[in-house]
């Protein structure tokens, strides 16, 4: 006879009902630790959050570390999803791709503080293996801008530049732009911090393109 425990409740099997109380904790988890920050959260105020008991908690995570990155993975993919949905739906050209890619990123960060927050300053310093899923985060956001921002442009930048290189340093200034940016409560227009962004690319293109 199986396992009483194991029976599907309301219809939901075991491994789903703790999916759905995992993905419940992820969400709690980055609203509070976008408001009122990581080191300020306890595994409690996350439970109490989810309408869930700690006993859930420690089916899924073993430690508050463990849903932070969860939680940062979770809204990056979110706010990644919506940059490539703009990108797509942009003229097919680096200049015009680049406007709409950050242009949404940016909109994201401002309609979503507590997201902004956690992706851009709730990780920073709680442990190397945090620091590592982060640095894998903006290598692969790198990656878009060379790959899918800048679809179309030559194989090589010119001038004997590095397109890898000239990548990472675009993506840098993006992300150093919305830091400031966020940290500053959004007194700057969105759309002055998105001409100052899109003009760092277009002096990126303008690099790249000269075969000189």
């Amino acid at each position: 006879m199986s396992d009483l425990k194991d029976r599907p409740y309301r219809g939901i099997n075991k491994e789903d009902r703790i999916a759905q109380r995992r993905d419940k904790l992820v969400e709690s988890a980055i609203e509070l630790f976008g408001g009122q920050g990581f080191a300020n959260t306890s595994i409690k105020a996350l439970c109490v959050n989810a309408g869930l008991t700690e006993r859930s908690f420690y089916e899924s995570f073993g430690v508050k570390e463990d849903l932070l990155q969860a939680a940062y993975l979770h809204a990056r993919s979110e706010v990644l999803a919506a940059v490539r949905a703009a990108i797509a739906s942009a003229e097919q050209n680096p200049a015009a791709r680049s406007l709409a890619g950050v242009a949404e990123y940016l909109r994201q960060l401002e309609d979503r503080p507590a997201v902004a927050r956690l992706l851009l300053f709730e990780l920073e310093g709680v442990s190397e293996a945090t620091n590592a899923v982060v640095r894998q985060v903006l290598r692969e956001s790198s990656d878009l801008i060379l790959h899918e921002m800048g679809a179309g442009l030559p194989a090589k930048p010119g001038g004997k530049l590095d397109g890898e290189l000239l990548a990472i340093g675009m993506m840098g200034a993006i992300y150093q732009l919305a830091k400031v940016w966020v940290h500053g409560g959004y007194q700057l227009p969105r759309e002055q911090v998105l001409r100052n962004a899109h003009g760092l690319y277009l002096g990126m293109l303008t690099l790249w393109k000269d075969n000189k």
